[in-house]
C-alpha cells in the first residue's frame, strides 16, 4: 500500500529494483537544495519501517546497514514502536521499526545510500525483507540532544500537517506548553525536505509510555490536534538501548 504524500521518496516506501536508483534521484534534489545554503545542515532520516520477511531482515542488516554506518552515517535511535495515534495519515497499523539516522549533510546521504556497498545488498533483500516502509529527510534542531537523547524515556515521532492558522514554532510550543504537565521531556523541531512531505516533523520524548498515552487521550491533548493540525500521526515507542518491560 504506498502512502499518499511520500511520492518524491519512492524509495522509501515500497521495496522494489529501483530502491537505489529512486532514492539516489531524491537525494539529489535534496543535494541540490541543501548546497545552495552556505553552510551544510545535518540532515536527519526518520525512516518507517513494516518487516513482510523476518528470514530476510538478517541478511539485510548484516550486508546493507552496516555500509552506511561505515560510510559515516550515526544511526541514533531505533525502536520497536508500540503506539499509533493517527488522523489522515495512512498508517493502518503501528511500524515494527522505527529508526532516526544521522548524515552530515544531503550530499553525505545521497553519497551514502548510492553507494555499491548499499544498493547491492539492498536490492536483494529490500523487497523481501519489508512490506512497506516511508523516509522522511529533515533539517533542524538535533533530535536526539537533551532529553531526547535519553534512552530510559518514551519517545514519539510526530508527523504533522499544520492548520492554516498554525506556524511550526506556535504548534511546537503549545505542544510542550500543553504535554509538560503529562511528563513531556524533550521536543525537537525538523523541517522534511520536500513540498509533499508533511509540513512539520517533531521527535518528543516522555518520562514514560502510560504518561504519553494520558496527554494523548486527555482533552488538553485532543484539543491541540483538533485546533492546529489538518492531519497528523505519532507513533511510540521505547528505544533498543532501554529494556523493554
Amino acid at each position: 500500500m504506498h502512502i499518499k504524500p511520500f511520492n518524491k521518496l519512492r524509495s522509501l516506501l515500497i521495496g522494489s529494483s529501483l530502491v537505489a536508483s529512486l532514492f539516489c534521484a531524491s537525494v539529489q534534489a535534496a543535494g541540490n537544495q541543501l548546497n545552495a545554503q552556505p553552510t551544510p545542515a545535518p540532515v536527519h532520516s526518520m525512516i518507517f519501517t513494516w518487516i513482510n520477511d523476518h528470514s530476510a531482515i538478517h541478511p539485510y542488516r548484516k550486508d546493507a546497514l552496516p555500509a552506511l554506518l561505515k560510510q559515516g552515517a550515526v544511526w541514533t535511535h531505533l525502536s520497536f514502536p508500540d503506539s499509533l495515534y493517527t488522523n489522515g495519515f495512512d498508517f493502518a497499523t503501528v511500524p515494527d521499526e522505527m529508526h532516526i539516522m544521522r548524515f552530515d549533510d544531503a550530499s553525505h546521504m545521497q553519497s551514502v545510500f548510492s553507494s555499491p556497498e548499499y544498493t547491492e545488498p539492498a536490492e536483494k533483500y529490500f523487497d523481501r525483507a519489508f512490506s512497506r516502509a516511508a523516509g522522511y529527510p529533515a533539517t533542524g534542531a538535533d533530535p536526539t540532544l537533551g532529553e531526547n537523547g535519553n534512552f530510559r524515556n518514551y519517545f514519539a515521532i510526530g508527523l504533522i500537517d499544520l492548520a492554516d492558522t498554525s506556524l511550526s514554532a506556535e504548534f511546537v510550543t503549545a505542544f510542550e506548553k500543553a504535554a509538560e504537565p503529562f511528563g513531556l521531556k524533550g521536543i525537537s523541531m525538523l523541517t522534511p525536505m520536500f513540498p509533499d512531505t508533511p509540513d512539520l516533523l517533531v521527535v518528543s520524548s516522555f518520562t514514560d509510555k502510560s504518561g504519553y498515552d494520558a496527554f494523548m487521550t486527555s482533552t488538553t491533548g485532543i484539543a491541540l490536534f483538533k485546533s492546529q493540525t489538518t492531519r497528523y500521526a505519532l507513533v511510540g515507542g521505547y528505544d533498543t538501548k532501554q529494556p523493554r518491560l
